[in-house]
């Protein structure tokens, strides 16, 4: 809560979440301190992610994670966190917070950086 919060599912098997990393990754910069990026990849070929991750984006200010079973106590849902916030199997999916925690924005597509511009701007005039 405070800062509008961008999560990008990705893997390094989509093409156009390869695409599209980029402009996240100007976004994290141009937004620092402002905007959180979050790109969570997706469970998949993990061990390629780090490689990519740390061929094309070192000292990025992107947050990087990966997916995992979402848990609740001791037991799992057997959902992912990708699922439990709307995934429905087609990748690249970007999801905007605004600044109260709640989505203004799921996208289910590759983006540009004129785009996520947009969208940030909006998401962040929603809350004022």
């Amino acid at each position: 809560k405070g800062k509008v919060t961008i999560i990008n599912f990705w893997g390094v098997w989509c093409p156009g979440c390869i695409k599209e990393l980029p402009y996240f990754d100007q976004i994290a910069s141009d937004f620092y301190g402002e905007v959180d990026v979050i790109a969570i990849h997706t469970f998949d070929q993990m061990e390629e992610s780090d490689e990519y991750i740390e061929e094309n984006f070192e000292g990025s200010k992107i947050l990087f994670g990966v997916d995992r079973l979402v848990k609740e106590g001791d037991a799992t849902s057997g959902e992912y966190l990708y699922t439990t916030l709307g995934g429905t199997g087609t990748y690249p999916i970007t999801i905007i917070l605004d600044e109260n925690g709640e989505i203004f924005s799921l996208q289910q597509s590759e983006l540009d950086y004129d785009t996520l511009f947009i969208l940030i701007m909006s998401a962040m005039s929603n809350t004022q």
